[in-house]
């Protein structure tokens, strides 16, 4: 088991009623490693900070600004772990599952326990596989899949796929390209 070497630990809460419910429990927990001085702080994005803890005034973390934030714990269903990656990416993430599916999560209700572990060292961080999509002069990163289509929907159009030794043109509608991660 990896020793816990997370100093800053971000919180990100989907906006729905039941991740609500689970966000506000998760801060209870992490005020409680701030207060008993387990953990040395957390952050907690902007639009959750006054969800999640009306009374206090959390620091908080984004994007555009994420204060060295080393793990990121994403509350919510697929989506929201999906976006984390989107706005963090290569940011080690634990995903509790307050969401309709949990494909992709590690921890569900009673995620205490799995804080627990985690907090006392009990973990390994899984690698999960990554597409580069290179379009013109743009590129983009996708942890699910990635789509391409043409400018007019419906007409088809030459798609050059390289990778790795594989090189292929395809004429298409569009293509869909997935990692693993994709293929649930």
């Amino acid at each position: 088991m990896a020793a816990l070497r997370f100093k800053k630990i971000g919180l990100l809460c989907k906006d729905s009623e039941r991740s609500r419910a689970a966000g506000v429990r998760a801060v209870k927990y992490l005020d409680a490693k701030v207060s008993g001085g387990e953990i040395p702080q957390y952050f907690t994005e902007p639009s959750a900070a006054s969800r999640l803890s009306p009374k206090t005034s959390p620091r908080t973390f984004s994007a555009h600004s994420p204060h060295g934030v080393d793990c990121i714990i994403v509350v919510g269903g697929d989506g929201a772990f999906l976006q984390s990656e989107y706005s963090f990416p290569g940011v080690p993430k634990l995903f509790v599952n307050s969401g309709n599916v949990g494909f992709l999560a590690q921890l569900g209700g009673d995620f205490e326990t799995g804080f627990d572990k985690f907090f006392s060292g009990q973990f390994r961080v899984a690698e999960l596989s990554k597409l580069h999509v290179h379009a013109g002069r743009r590129s983009y990163g996708a942890l699910n899949d990635a789509y391409a289509y043409g400018e007019k929907p419906f007409r088809p159009v030459n798609f050059k796929v390289s990778a790795g030794f594989f090189d292929e043109t395809f004429f298409a509608n569009g293509i869909i390209f997935s990692t693993p991660t994709g293929a649930t």
